[in-house]
């Protein structure tokens, strides 16, 4: 089960059972934990009862009724044997039943269960059982027990006597959480026949989070594939502390299936496939593809289902992951057992896309969850979990806990009092669902009352009391309860207050506790009446009198810094709020006295010896108050290794039977009546040392060289007591000259510079601080066959710029045959060919010439510091003389300016070159940082180097190898490679291009050791040399827009060079002529026009059109440009003339402006009347028409004065298309005469401007006003009828359709379309809709 309720708990008093001991337990979150077990499980009685309690040592001190700091208690008592436990007297051990209080009592939250009873140690190991249904169920006796989620008794064997250490504390969960519920076992294990006795082995460990527990050999327990799934889970999940509930379990109860080791054969076979997984190196699509369907089916679970809601608990039941049916995806998969799947249950109580946290992980199909908040929304999912797989998240399902009662409420706080009453006020708890209706307070005497004579005070519904009529000076003690419509809360934590009263009387004289050489520790007694207490002392000796050393509420203090043997006088004072008492009565306690203090450092006395040394010392300055009665004098010669050489009163002593050249320690201690002093500090001694003692023949390591041979000896027998400082090798030569060899600290040398085949003796000695030791025996070695002789330098013949013929002569081969040869070559120098810039300036001369000085002395400066490089490495002989041989042909090299160098960019102007000439600078470059790389490695005496570079300075050298080893390298041989045709011409580049020419450009290549004379420009249909080395040429003469196959080919002396890669090129095409311009529709503000000639080309759509108009300054300013081929102009002013003019452009360029044209906008339309006219006055033969005139606002806006407006009167008769005008003028009214009786006429006014006298513009029209005339036999009855006749026409003109026999408007006919429209797109998306859904339907 899994505790959500975040109310913190109430501590209460703890009673510890008879037979059991109380352990604290500091958990991972800092929260203090009493644990209550039993002692002594193991030793039944005759009857089957736990046998007599044995308290261990320190047990009768643990501290009961002690609640935890976070107010959480947590019990083990001792609970009935479960049913199958056994007989009475079989020794079945009894289980410990788990209580946690949450402030309302001890309530039993989880089943019992077995405990190992070892001292000090908490064995928390809950066990499930299994429904043939695969429901994770409690064991239950026969007449029914707990189920969904409660821990049951799980009975085992004893193993060992309960002497087992524990590894570690105990981890205990906060209170307020409970255990997960039971995980879920095959129903196979349970019909398991039970294990053969097995041999004794040694105890297991297991590990609970950070519960570390040792068990017996039969306590073994194993956690199936929990680690895997362990860190999946909280990969995935809220609570990243490891598996999803090890946090809040209590007692550190992990989540996973626990089963004993003889009853769990699966051990192996897990292990097993997880072994044979690991080492598996084939097959990793096919497991990839398993692994995708195992997840798909994962994630293939039906939605939680919720049950049982309470207001603080709910049943959670889920099922299996569904295959489907026959036929489907999982078909491939083997049968998976259900044992197998874990269940990963996520809860959130902030909404469905809140943060979920992980509450349970096990086999159990159903979860059962406490500790809920009442009334309170909840979102629930799960994941299924196979090893370390994990499914995606099933559908979320919500519930909402009921209501209950409120929670304990907080005690009341104390807001007045005087000296018969006490205000007191509190704070409303959580209702839970219900409105709290009542408030309860109750009281009772704190002195006479023991928590069972409370008095109700108050009842209501206020959050304050004044209680009345007490006494003064006395302490009560309150509590209070909400009650709502379902029920009465816990009470609240008893608090204690007392009335205002008198100060308290003289209290007794402090007492004494404890007496040191510095401090005094003073205890006394605290009355009802007293508060708080000033201790004051006086120093007798001082004469300050007495001074305030303490004022607090404790009853003890420990007065510190005092003076050892010295007497001080106390005396105490009781305080409360009504006052201060009288002082005590005085009392004289005094302090200890003092050890003596260490004696002074010792030191050597007289000449050290070999084997002895005399020591003295001084006694020491501080004596403690008495006399010193001895000395204690200790010597030391390792670590700790002290032992007592002498004891008296003298202060000197003689230290023999010593090693050596070995350092001793010692120290000093001396006693009085005071006790034994520290000691003094360490003085290190160390004796004579004597030289060291022989040492043994040294050997040959490995096999013996030609010039060399490895030597190495052992250290001497003894290093007379010092640390040998270095060793002495002597080696007599076959001339019988004698000379050392070595000399150093190591056992091991290589002595070169020895002639082959020669024997040699060599002699050891050893050296320490003393001197030197006894030669050793000596040892004759004879020496190996050595390297071949330097060969002779090879001869280089070269057969073209990059081909080269090496050849050479064996050289002596010193006893071995020569194996094979290696040939090395490296780059000296190359001949580069630059271009020198040339002008005519003078000024630009002058300008190189000062940037040819700098620039040649900042060369010549590196050249020194290159120099200076050079002498500064370590070469070897060849080496310093190929480098000597670099140098001297370096300064022969004629000096090259490299401001006089010239690279044309291609990306300069051709026309900045023009006056630019070029001429060829030929100079050979030192090429730094080569080095000798091997080209050749073989038995042969020639060889052929290809890939060379022409026009380069090469040097060559050899070395032959035998079984000995190399020789030394020949002398250098050096060969200048001849010159060669230029390399392949880079990339073509298109400087510039016309409608005739193409301006080219190209990198200069390689010139191989000769300048570039020209290159050939081959343009498809003929090749054209140019002018000189120049790397830009202008093709001209060229057709318009027309492609050019075009490569290029360096030449120089040697000959032509390979062609460049071929570039295909284009000119561009003529620039397009000016489109005539035409004015398409004038307005009174704005001109559209349009424009397009055939003139232009097929590709008009690629032409850009720059479209001018003249301003007020006569100056034309661009308005468009773009690829349009119309424009409107807008914000122009009415009856105005403007000029325009246009051109195209396209790749090729800018077209030539068109002619100027000139275009004019038009008068302004005057404003239309929006409201229709008004018909009144009906006769049958004429009526009256009125109308509205034009808004001032309006005719502004178009800039139209007044007097230009007149207005005109339309009539349309009855159905009768043709209207007629009846009236024009300045007028707002006209009478309309001559029509026809019993008639039906449309009347519409327009507004006419006239702003020249020929011309006229009529407006827009305004709406209609229809109406019916008289008849001609109507009276003052018929007056009445037409009146209300003109007045249902004016209503009718309105409608949406038309009566019978009446006309259709054009109003009419658009709103008749547009229904009719509407209906129709109905009807088709309708059938459309129909159509998707038949044709959407399974077949």
């Amino acid at each position: 089960m899994v505790s959500t309720n975040s109310t913190p708990p109430v501590p209460l008093p703890m009673q510890v059972p008879p037979g059991h001991m109380v352990q604290q337990i500091l958990d991972q979150n800092g929260t203090l934990q009493h644990v209550i077990l039993s002692l002594d499980p193991m030793a039944p009685g005759t009857n089957g009862t736990p046998g007599p309690f044995v308290p261990p040592p320190g047990a009768s001190n643990a501290p009961t009724g002690t609640p935890t700091p976070s107010g959480g208690i947590i019990h083990y008592g001792l609970a009935p044997p479960p049913p199958h436990s056994g007989a009475p007297g079989s020794g079945a051990p009894p289980s410990i039943v788990h209580h946690i209080s949450n402030g309302a009592g001890a309530t039993p939250l989880v089943g019992a269960m077995p405990v190992h009873s070892v001292p000090n140690a908490v064995y928390a190991t809950p066990t499930y059982s299994s429904n043939s249904q695969g429901r994770a169920v409690s064991s239950t006796t026969p007449s029914g027990g707990p189920r969904h989620g409660v821990f049951s008794p799980n009975p085992l064997q004893y193993g060992p006597p309960p002497s087992i250490p524990m590894m570690a504390q105990s981890h205990v969960a906060p209170p307020g959480h409970s255990p997960p519920p039971p995980h879920h076992h095959p129903p196979q294990q349970q019909q398991q026949p039970q294990p053969q006795p097995q041999p004794p082995q040694q105890p297991h460990a297991i590990e609970f989070g950070k519960l570390a527990i040792m068990l017996p050999p039969e306590y073994s327990y194993r956690i199936n594939n929990t680690n895997n799934a362990n860190n999946n889970s909280s990969s995935h999940g809220s609570n990243s502390g490891g598996s999803a509930t090890s946090s809040s379990l209590p007692g550190g109860l992990l989540p996973h299936k626990l089963s004993s080791k003889a009853g769990s054969p699966s051990t192996g076979v897990d292990q097993s496939r997880h072994e044979d997984s690991e080492e598996s190196g084939v097959g990793h699509e096919e497991e990839e593809e398993i692994q995708q369907l195992l997840v798909e089916l994962l994630s293939n679970v039906r939605t939680p289902k919720v049950s049982d809601i309470n207001a603080r608990s709910v049943l959670l039941n889920w099922g299996l992951p569904i295959r489907e049916g026959e036929g489907s995806k999982f078909d491939a998969l083997e049968p998976i057992p259900e044992s197998e799947y874990r269940y990963e249950v996520l809860l959130s109580d902030k909404g469905k896309d809140g943060k979920y946290r992980s509450i349970f992980n096990g086999h159990s199909l159903d979860c059962h969850l406490t500790d809920l908040r009442p009334c309170t929304e909840y979102h629930i999912r799960i994941h299924v979990l196979l090893e370390n797989l994990r499914g995606g998240a099933s559908d979320t399902v919500s519930f909402v806990t009921q209501s209950c009662e409120p929670d304990q409420p907080v005690p009341p706080k104390l807001i007045q009092r005087t000296k018969t009453t006490i205000n007191l006020r509190w704070n409303a708890p959580a209702d839970n669902g219900a409105h709290i209706q009542n408030y309860v307070l109750e009281y009772e005497e704190a002195l006479t009352g023991q928590g069972s004579n409370y008095v109700e005070i108050y009842r209501g519904r206020a959050k304050s009391f004044n209680v009345t009529k007490l006494k003064s000076s006395t302490h009560y003690r309150f509590r209070l309860c909400a009650i709502n419509e379902l029920g009465q809360s816990q009470y609240s934590e008893s608090i204690v207050f007392s009335t205002q009263g008198t100060a308290p009387s003289p209290p007794h004289p402090p007492g004494l506790h404890e007496v040191t050489k510095s401090s005094i520790h003073l205890v006394w007694s605290k009355r009802v009446s007293d508060d708080k207490f000033m201790l004051q002392m006086d120093d007798m000796k001082s004469g300050h009198g007495f001074i305030t050393c303490y004022n607090d509420s404790n009853v003890e203090y420990i007065c510190s810094d005092l003076r050892r043997n010295t007497k001080y006088k106390f005396r105490l004072q009781a305080i409360n709020e009504e006052g201060e008492s009288p002082w005590s009565d005085s009392v004289v306690y005094s302090t200890l006295p003092d050890i003596p203090g260490p004696p002074v450092r010792p030191a050597s006395k007289g000449r050290i010896h070999p084997s002895s040394f005399k020591v003295r010392w001084d006694p020491p300055a501080d004596n403690g108050g008495s006399s010193i009665t001895g000395f204690l004098l200790e010597l030391a010669q390792g670590p700790n290794a002290w032992r007592t050489v002498y004891q008296g009163l003298s202060c000197e002593c003689v230290c023999e039977d010593l090693q050596p050249g070995t350092q001793y320690k010692v120290r000093v201690a001396c006693t009085s009546g005071g006790g034994v002093s520290q000691y003094s500090e360490v003085c290190n001694i160390s004796t004579e040392p004597v030289v060291p003692g022989q040492c043994a023949s040294p050997r040959v390591h490995g096999k013996p060289k030609a010039n060399s041979l490895h030597l190495k000896w052992g250290w001497p027998e003894t290093d007379g007591g010092s640390p040998v400082m270095e060793f002495e090798i002597d080696m007599t030569s076959p001339d019988n000259q004698t000379r050392a060899v070595y000399r150093g600290q190591e056992t091991e040398c290589v002595v070169a510079s020895l002639l082959p085949g020669r024997p040699y003796l060599f002699q050891v000695r050893a050296h320490n601080r003393a001197g030197a030791g006894p030669w050793s025996e000596s040892l004759e070695v004879v020496s190996g066959a050595g390297s071949p002789d330097q060969p002779k330098e090879p001869k280089v013949v070269c057969r073209s710029g990059s081909l080269a013929l090496i050849t050479w002569e064996p050289p002596i081969n010193n006893g071995a045959l020569i194996q094979e040869y290696q040939l090395q070559m490296v780059l000296i120098r190359r001949t580069v060919v630059q271009y020198q810039r040339q002008t005519s300036n003078p000024s630009v001369e002058e300008e190189d010439r000062d940037d040819e000085d700098e620039e040649s002395a900042i060369s010549s400066d590196e050249d020194v510091d290159d120099d200076d490089d050079h002498t500064e490495d370590e070469l070897s002989g060849s080496d310093v003389e190929a480098d000597n041989k670099l140098k001297n042909k370096k300064s022969n090299l004629p000096a090259v300016k490299s401001s006089g160098i010239w690279n044309p960019d291609p990306e300069d102007d051709p026309d900045d070159l023009e006056d630019v000439e070029e001429e060829a600078v030929i100079f050979e470059e030192v090429v730094r940082g080569s080095e000798y790389h091997t080209i050749y490695t073989g038995a042969a005496l020639q060889f052929e180097a290809k890939g060379l570079e022409p026009a380069c300075v090469y040097h060559f050298r050899m070395c032959a190898v035998n079984a000995a080893g190399p020789s030394l390298w020949s002398n250098d041989t050096e060969i200048r490679t001849p010159a060669a045709p230029p390399t392949v011409v880079g990339a073509l580049r298109l400087v510039s291009s016309t409608s005739e020419s193409l301006s080219l450009a190209w990198p200069r290549p390689t010139c191989h050791g000769e300048p570039v004379i020209h290159y050939n420009v081959d343009t498809g249909t003929s090749v054209l040399p140019t002018p000189g080395p120049d790397t830009r040429f202008v093709l001209d003469q060229l057709k318009p827009d027309t492609s050019y196959n075009i490569r290029v080919q360096a030449v120089n002396s040697m000959g032509p060079g390979p062609f460049s890669a071929t570039s295909r090129l284009s000119t561009r095409p003529l620039p397009p002529a000016p489109p005539k311009c035409e004015c398409i529709h004038a307005n009174h503000n704005s001109l559209k026009l349009r424009w397009g000639d055939s003139k232009v080309g097929a590709n008009t759509e690629l032409c850009q059109y720059t479209l001018e108009m003249e301003n007020s300054r006569n100056q034309f300013q661009i308005i468009y440009n773009g690829a349009s081929v119309s424009h409107k102009v807008n914000k122009l002013t009415e009856n105005s003339r403007y000029r325009f003019r246009i051109s195209a452009s396209n790749e090729a360029g800018q077209g030539a402006f068109s002619q100027v044209y000139e275009f004019s906008t038009a008068y302004a339309l005057p404003p239309p009347l929006k409201s229709p006219p008004r018909v009144t006055g009906i006769t049958t033969d004429g009526c009256l028409v009125e109308w509205s005139s034009v808004k001032a606002s309006a005719l502004h806006q178009s800039s139209i004065p007044p007097s230009d407006i007149q207005y005109k009167v339309f009539m349309t008769k009855g159905r009768e298309s043709k209207t007629r005008i009846v009236y024009g003028g300045t007028d707002l009214q006209f009478r309309l005469n001559g029509l026809e009786a019993k008639s039906e006429y449309a009347i519409k006014v327009a507004v006419v401007r006239i702003p020249e006298p020929e011309l006229e513009l009529v407006g827009a029209h305004s709406p209609p006003c229809a109406f019916t005339t008289l008849a001609a036999h109507s009276g003052l009855d018929g007056q009445a009828s037409a009146s209300e006749t003109a007045t249902a026409q004016s209503t009718r003109k309105w409608s949406l359709f038309p009566r019978q026999g009446e006309v259709w408007s054009i109003e009419q006919k658009a709103m008749g379309i547009l229904v009719g429209f509407t209906i129709f797109a109905v009807l088709v998306s309708m059938l459309v809709q129909q159509f998707m859904a038949w044709g959407g339907k399974p077949s």
